[in-house]
């Protein structure tokens, strides 16, 4: 009777937690962005309209415009993408809202030395257009071979996204100059969201990779350059400082 007693008083507590989620996924769900590198400037909407069912598995359709993009699907508090035309082996863990201070996301890398992940740093609340949100902030890491090369922070919004919308977990996937960066989410035409509060509201500043982790120069293989040695006569992009040069 004690033990049932006990259930009772604690179930409430797990139902209430539940509940504060924000989801993200939903029909009429619509992401702005804004993506530049050094050449020129474009914007971007992702849509949330239908499911489709894949392997067995109900995802959420996610359109440009008129035309299919991805799947997206919500499992708890983790959010999975999976690339138009793939199978659902192929999903990826895009965001888990679910990750406490001192967790890690790590993310699929095509170099044997190359490590890449998220570690949450903070955690809090913000507010936009007159909704609260529980934020994650978080330190992206790139490690090769075994040395941290890149290293700056970025956020997540729970019921949001990142601050590239759904379009990436964070800026680090393009080293190439190109950058995404959410402008806001609209639900059914009523906006819900505006990127400025995100960062005039925290008195933080918009996330730069200009934070010095390692004095080396590599090559997007993996290979750092000899100590005191220039960059390579050769095009291409290189990871110096914590920064990312495009030669």
């Amino acid at each position: 009777m004690r033990r049932l007693l006990l259930f009772f008083m604690l179930f409430p507590v797990v139902v209430c937690a539940q509940e504060d989620y924000k989801p993200l996924l939903k029909d009429g769900k619509t992401w702005n962005h804004k993506f530049t590198n050094i050449y020129y400037e474009r914007s971007k909407s992702l849509t949330v309209q239908g499911d489709t069912l894949i392997d067995g598995i109900m995802w959420k359709k996610v359109y440009n415009g008129d035309q299919y993009e991805k799947a997206l699907r919500e499992d708890g508090q983790k959010v999975y993408e999976l690339a138009k035309g793939m199978s659902s082996d192929s999903q990826q863990l895009l965001f888990n809202f679910g990750l406490q201070v001192g967790e890690r996301q790590y993310y699929y890398t095509s170099f044997e030395n190359d490590e890449r992940y998220l570690e949450v740093t903070g955690i809090d609340l913000i507010s936009s257009e007159g909704i609260e949100y529980r934020r994650l902030k978080l330190n992206q890491v790139i490690r090769i071979n075994g040395e941290t090369a890149y290293s700056t922070d970025c956020w997540w919004i729970e019921g949001i996204g990142s601050d590239c919308g759904i379009e990436k977990p964070c800026q680090w996937e393009d080293l190439t100059g190109y950058t995404c960066l959410l402008q806001s989410c609209y639900d059914s035409g009523k906006c819900i969201f505006l990127i400025k509060d995100l960062y005039i509201d925290t008195k933080v500043t918009i996330p730069t990779s200009d934070k010095q982790t390692d004095s080396g120069t590599f090559d997007l293989h993996g290979h750092r350059l000899p100590s005191g040695q220039a960059l390579p006569s050769r095009h291409g992009v290189f990871i110096r400082d914590g920064k990312k040069i495009l030669r």
